[in-house]
């Protein structure tokens, strides 16, 4: 940015300035704070990050893409408001291989691939990251692969990791090993020193991390028992209270199943839910009113075949040894745009929207976009602009 133009913005009134940064991406900020100290002490302005957050609560929202094919632990920034339809690329702190747990107020969550012992914090923007120290007791009991939720509690502006496990049966020496209907959690304050105990839980946990945070509460499936009649329930794990219960599930036969997942849409939890165990065909379900059993409406129901572009080449065969090789054949949901289209992540292979209205599919293309990824949806936050997240 030119010395006149610098001048002549910083001539404006206060007002006026926060307006105008307020509509740049959170990247861009922290971009322009390098530019001069009176620059940095705008980025850094408190009616900024207010003003910034709700500017982009109205925008498309933008998106994180994990790729560990063909090259580890590489992450990609999508702005789905850009012109310019360019995917940028994140430089990622040297960590060992890791799966993306998930997004939440401007900070990712990452694991390593085995266990989900190691976990790191990262702000995406600054690279600055925090390793969380290992849970002992996860591994003194020899729990398997542990559950994951990450989320915010703005009462008290902490950030906390929410880690499950199902227990393990003692079996046999040369006897695959069994878990129980029970399961163990902890949970960590981002800035604390040590994993906190949340006891035991009567329920055996369906092993998918959890991306799903509404109304301040995370939210996973239990596998389903004959004690409960071949039934699953939905829990949620409160942040502020750091308590489980269970949450009202739709009145939809399949849901539940393993043909059904969660996510939010609208600022609502929401589930997608196959239909005839077809992944083309199926429905998605909003609760309106949360925690209220009746608010559940079925809101879109997807119907019909379309295959992307990149999706008519024949895969690559290295892709085998991704870790997204297993989810190949899902369609997940990400997000609705503000023009009311829904947005689906394709095989780990493509962007595509679909109108309700016209009932037609649309493939988005990025330059620089990955062969294969993992999507969530990324807000960030200006927060953690300049902080390091110190242990």
């Amino acid at each position: 940015m030119k010395k006149n133009s610098m001048s002549m913005i910083e001539s404006l009134p206060r007002e006026i300035i926060m307006d105008i940064l307020s509509r740049l991406p959170a990247i861009s900020l922290y971009q322009i704070k390098f530019v001069s100290r009176s620059w940095k002490n705008l980025a850094q302005d408190p009616l900024l990050v207010l003003m910034h957050n709700s500017y982009m609560t109205q925008r498309n929202p933008s998106l994180i893409l994990h790729s560990d094919c063909l090259v580890q632990n590489q992450i990609y920034y999508l702005d789905l408001n850009e012109e310019d339809k360019m995917v940028k690329t994140i430089h990622v702190p040297p960590l060992p291989d890791f799966d993306l747990v998930g997004s939440c107020n401007g900070l990712l969550c990452l694991c390593d691939t085995q266990r989900c012992d190691t976990i790191y914090i990262l702000n995406p923007f600054t690279r600055h990251h925090t390793e969380l120290p290992v849970s002992e007791g996860m591994i003194s009991h020899h729990y398997e692969r542990a559950l994951l939720g990450f989320g915010f509690n703005p009462t008290s502006n902490e950030y906390k990791v929410v880690k499950v496990a199902n227990y393990p049966i003692p079996q046999r020496p040369g006897h695959p090993t069994r878990f129980t209907t029970d399961a163990y959690a902890e949970v960590f304050t981002i800035g604390s020193h040590a994993w906190r105990s949340l006891g035991s839980l009567p329920y055996r946990f369906l092993r998918v991390q959890s991306q799903t945070l509404v109304n301040g509460r995370l939210h996973w499936f239990t596998w389903q028992t004959r004690e409960e009649g071949l039934d699953r329930k939905l829990l949620s794990f409160d942040v502020d209270s750091e308590r489980f219960q269970e949450v009202p599930k739709p009145n939809c036969g399949r849901f539940g199943k393993s043909e059904s997942y969660l996510m939010v849409l609208k600022g609502c939890l929401s589930a997608a839910v196959y239909q005839n165990y077809s992944y083309w065909n199926f429905d998605i379900w909003i609760m309106r009113d949360y925690n209220v059993n009746e608010s559940w409406i079925k809101e879109f129901s997807i119907n019909g075949y379309y295959l992307p572009g990149v999706l008519a080449v024949s895969d690559d065969q290295s892709f085998r040894t991704s870790s997204f090789f297993r989810r190949r054949q899902y369609i997940r949901v990400l997000c609705v745009l503000k023009n009311g289209e829904v947005l689906f992540e394709y095989k780990c292979r493509a962007l595509v929207s679909y109108d309700p209205k016209t009932e037609e599919f649309k493939e988005f293309k990025y330059q620089g976009m990955p062969n294969w990824f993992k999507g969530v949806v990324h807000a960030g936050s200006l927060n953690w602009i300049d902080n390091t997240i110190d242990m």
